[in-house]
């Protein structure tokens, strides 16, 4: 009887530590690292210390925002918020320092950091179908893409509709706006949908100063849509040549109501011829002017820049398909091959007949 109940106690005690062990192994609690499951925050705040303690520019800037797109698959919806306020607030600091140089230097230091960026979507928690409908992958900057290129290629295919029929040289002043304009009205969302920001006067702040960044540039917008529309420029044909560089020539605007501008400082008739021989120095001279502008309007400026020293004047043309490049017509007054032309032709006429000319033709001459 003893050896029984010995045996039944031995096997209760068993049964209860397999019960126990079994209830033990389903009570586990796991501790995990918490910074594993921040869904970026941590990485993010890094990132933002990291642009600051590099003085805030716009080099630093794309490295930031390059950081954040890397993160934004694995983001949720709270920390993709936190970083889109602070990648909109944070551009103002490089873009605000460019705006006070030359236009050429700012292109050079925001074209291919910051503004693109700006045209980018909003940051959001990524997703399939947003990878799917979204274009950022045209706005992004190919590696080692110099400005001029990077403008160039957005216009002809991410950014078609807005200036794709703008001319090369006028370009940036669309863009620069189309990215001032999408950042303020970026701003203007993350702003408010931050809870915190409410109270806080200093993020309408950063409202108030993108929208006068947009208003200061749509101007020159505006500007850049009217004078690099193509249709200002005669079509070139099969006899124009490769333009010369910028820096070994200057560049006669004829308006329609003929008035002269180099630069657009206005040349008077008066002292034309002299402010001519200053300006060119020993380099070309190129004539832009309207494909309707009559030939006898064209040979007055002509004249006086054959005065003022040059041995002949290049009209300036382009091709009729983008990226419209420009193109070259020499002529000159006294020299070259006598044209078939008539004082009240056109322009557009004196390059068609140009292009009927035989070949070799280089120098035309307008009497």
């Amino acid at each position: 009887m003893k050896a029984l109940r010995a045996t039944l106690h031995a096997a209760l005690a068993i049964g209860a530590c397999v019960v126990l062990a079994s209830a033990c192994k389903q009570e586990r609690i796991e501790i995990r690292d918490e910074t594993l499951n921040d869904y970026h925050r941590a990485d993010v705040r890094a990132a933002v210390d990291a642009y600051v303690a590099k003085g805030r520019t716009a080099t630093a800037y794309a490295v930031m925002a390059s950081q954040f797109s890397t993160m934004r698959s694995t983001m949720d919806v709270t920390v993709a918020n936190d970083a889109e306020l602070k990648l909109v607030t944070l551009a103002l600091a490089p873009t605000v320092a460019a705006s006070t140089l030359p236009p050429a230097r700012e292109i050079k230091e925001l074209a291919t950091s910051v503004w693109p960026i700006g045209l980018q979507d909003p940051v959001r928690a990524d997703s399939l179908q947003v990878r799917r409908e979204s274009k950022d992958a045209k706005l992004i900057p190919l590696a080692y893409e110099e400005p001029d290129a990077y403008l160039l290629r957005i216009c002809g295919d991410g950014l078609k509709a807005e200036c794709y029929s703008v001319v090369s040289e006028y370009q940036a002043d669309v863009v620069r706006h189309l990215a001032m304009q999408r950042f303020t009205e970026r701003v203007r969302a993350a702003v408010s949908d931050c809870v915190l920001c409410a109270n806080d006067s200093n993020w309408r702040e950063y409202v108030r100063k993108w929208e006068a960044l947009e208003a200061a540039t749509i101007e020159r917008r505006r500007r850049a849509e009217r004078l690099g529309d193509p249709i200002r420029w005669p079509t070139a044909g099969r006899a124009s040549q490769p333009i010369v560089a910028p820096g070994s020539a200057i560049t006669l605007e004829l308006s329609s109501t003929g008035e002269l501008t180099v630069d657009e400082q206005r040349i008077s008739v008066v002292d034309r011829v002299e402010r001519l021989r200053l300006l060119r120095g020993d380099r070309e001279v190129l004539l832009h002017a309207l494909p309707s502008t009559r030939l006898a309007d064209l040979r007055a400026v002509i004249a006086d820049g054959m005065r003022a020293g040059a041995r002949r004047i290049g009209l300036v043309t382009r091709r009729a398909v983008y990226p419209w490049e420009p193109r070259v017509y020499w002529v000159a007054l006294g020299a070259g091959t006598k044209l078939p032309v008539r004082p009240g032709d056109s322009l557009q006429v004196l390059i068609s007949t140009l292009d009927e000319m035989p070949a070799g033709t280089e120098l035309a001459r307008i009497d």
